[in-house]
């Protein structure tokens, strides 16, 4: 099971939920709203720190629901890097995707390739050095963009 969390005005979930559904093989289902926490916010960056606002997610997770995902459109960044698409803490079973650096006419598409990446790391797959298997490090668009939306061979037998 996969809780969708949603930035309080924005609303993707019709858009995605067949699509995930498909590609990870669970149940995906509409959670609350929600509004970024202050305290996720650099001033400084004009972002607000991803894993601050998984943490917030994950503290309103249900008892065996399975796994978070927050679903937001601001920019969002974690130390040591300029931005983030995505991130995911298995260790609290919760992952953010932004869609902020994902809008053009590809917007759909990438959020989903971004979005089945980090319900992969959840699920407790590492990154993929084959640049078309949804579990390769995207660092920009093009990366994004190039890879697809499903997992290698590689990944699949190890995600059994």
């Amino acid at each position: 099971m996969v809780d969708v969390y949603q930035q309080t005005g924005v609303d993707f979930f019709s858009s995605i939920k067949d699509i995930i559904e498909k590609k990870i093989d669970h149940e995906v289902r509409r959670a609350d709203s929600f509004d970024i926490p202050e305290d996720a916010y650099d001033a400084m960056r004009k972002q607000h720190h991803a894993l601050k606002i998984i943490e917030t997610i994950a503290a309103r997770h249900r008892p065996n629901s399975g796994f978070n995902l927050c679903l937001l459109h601001d920019d969002i960044y974690i130390d040591r890097m300029n931005f983030v698409f995505g991130l995911a803490d298995p260790r609290i079973n919760t992952a953010v995707v932004s869609s902020f650096r994902l809008n053009g006419t590809h917007l759909i598409d990438r959020l989903v390739k971004e979005i089945v990446h980090e319900l992969g790391h959840l699920m407790g797959l590492g990154h993929c050095a084959d640049l078309k298997c949804v579990m390769h490090f995207s660092n920009t668009l093009s990366d994004t963009d190039q890879k697809s939306a499903d997992l290698c061979t590689r990944c699949r037998s190890i995600n059994g």
